[in-house]
Parts: C-alpha cells; structure tokens; sequence
C-alpha cells in the first residue's frame, strides 16, 4: 500500500520557514520507508518542528503574561487512539508526552501541573523553551499594553504569523496518524487552553 506525509509549520508562516518543514517530513518519511507506523512518522515530523526555535511550538514556543510557556500537544490515530496534553510547561517535545497519554493512560488530555507530573514520570526532563527573542518580544509587547492601559490581551498587538505545527501521515497498513503542537497567542493569560488539541 502506498504511504505518505504532509506537514505543516502552522498559518500564515514564512516562507523562509519552510526547510524545516522539509526536514520534518523527510524524517517522517524516513521511518515509514523502513516500515515504521504512521503515529512514529507525526510524532517524529512534530518533534522535529518543536526543536527548531523559529516555529511557535516547543522551543521557540510563545511565552504567556507572566514569562512562562504553557504548551499544548496531541496525537491521534485512524484506529481510535488520542492523547493530549494542555498547559504544559517545562518541557522540550509536548508532542511526545501527548504520545505517552495516549500510550500509557486511559486519559484523553492531561493539563497543567497535572500534565507536568505526568511527563516527569515519564522520564521527561526539565526544559525551558523561551528563546531570548520570544522574552524581548513578550517585554515590548508587554510595556505597550501598560502604556494603554489594558490590563491582558482583548486583541493580539503586532500578531506575528505562524502558529501550531503539525503532521499528518498514511503508513503501509494503511493506518492515518495526526499530530500537532503549539505555543498559542501571544499575550496569553496563564489559565488559557487552545482548541488545536481537542478531538471532534
């Protein structure tokens, strides 16, 4: 059966972003050559794109109000499997912890510190995916937003594009894996969960 991969490093990103994109899905495709199934293709493509700073998902990811990224990540498969984590922090590759939901609980999605304890267990170490030009980005945005008066975003200010990365991929059995993962908006309030991981 013929197999296949397509992935994405989110709307509205430049061009100059694409050679990662590239690189995602030559690893993708790499793992479903040699046989691999479709979920090891997505979770690797993303994971990939997590690791390149200039996309908005892991490192590079956007940081919230108060400095911190809170990351959301989730995987899903033709046969009925989904994993998801929502708010997590402290962590180089979400999109590989959203595996391990899916893999190891009987859980859907995982949250906040929650989520945090459950990558920990996981043997996931500490990482913190603020690159310095997201900190800058944030203290400017954040100096115009006293300056106006706002007290948290009612509008993203100078929105950069790029958004969530994802893949998705077809593999020999032809079995369909998705996965995406994202940094969010900038200018976030800590409590927010996007809706790029829920299911339906």
């Amino acid at each position: 059966m013929k197999y296949g991969i397509i992935t994405h490093g989110g709307v509205g990103s430049p061009l100059k972003a694409e050679d990662g994109c590239i690189l995602a899905a030559e690893r993708g495709l790499e793992l479903l050559e040699s046989g691999s199934s479709a979920l090891e293709a997505v979770v690797e493509a993303v994971t990939v794109l997590e690791d390149l700073p200039r996309y908005n998902a892991g490192t590079g990811s956007r940081p919230r109000l108060d400095g911190i990224c809170r990351m959301d990540a989730a995987v899903m498969t033709s046969d009925g499997g989904i994993g998801g984590v929502a708010m997590l922090s402290w962590v180089k590759n979400p999109i590989q912890v959203a595996r391990k939901v899916m893999e190891k609980t009987p859980h859907v999605l995982l949250a906040g510190e929650g989520a945090l304890a459950f990558a920990r267990d996981c043997g996931f170490a500490h990482h913190d995916p603020v690159t310095p030009y997201r900190l800058e980005r944030l203290e400017k945005l954040k100096t115009r937003l006293r300056e106006e008066g706002s007290p948290y975003m009612k509008y993203v200010l100078e929105s950069e594009t790029g958004d969530t990365v994802g893949a998705v991929a077809m593999d020999r059995s032809g079995t369909f894996a998705a996965a995406n993962s994202t940094g969010g908006v900038e200018l976030m309030l800590p409590g927010r969960i996007g809706d790029s991981l829920l299911p339906g």
